[in-house]
């Protein structure tokens, strides 16, 4: 699991190539590498609370398989509808959350490393 230190390591060095970023009239770029910032920020303040590795594992597994279950009940609420699949897959993620609970996975993927 990640610690606290190689999430302000981390943090550091993001700042500084944000720095150079905007030095270099690249703000894409910086807007990019700052929203990540943002996030590692973010990790720092869940990280600061100490959580148990064991804690942070049972959450990841419980919102992986939140995922798989809400992915496999797609087929039983798309079934007799008419639209296109795109466009009840995309209804269907953005009902269910499941974007939210990806982005949560991807998190704690991040923070199990």
């Amino acid at each position: 699991m990640k610690t606290l230190q190689e999430i302000n390591r981390e943090i550091t060095s993001l700042a500084k190539n944000i720095k150079d970023a905007l030095d270099a009239g690249e703000k894409r770029t910086a807007r990019m590498m700052q929203a990540q910032l943002e996030q590692l920020r973010f990790f720092r303040l869940y990280l600061e609370t100490n959580p148990r590795p064991e804690a942070v594992e049972k959450m990841r597994g419980e919102v992986r398989n939140r995922i798989d279950i809400l992915e496999k009940r797609f087929g039983t609420w798309a079934a007799g509808k008419s639209e296109p699949t795109k466009v009840l897959q995309a209804r269907y993620n953005s009902m269910a959350g499941i974007s939210e609970l990806k982005s949560k996975l991807k998190a704690l993927n991040y923070l199990c490393e």
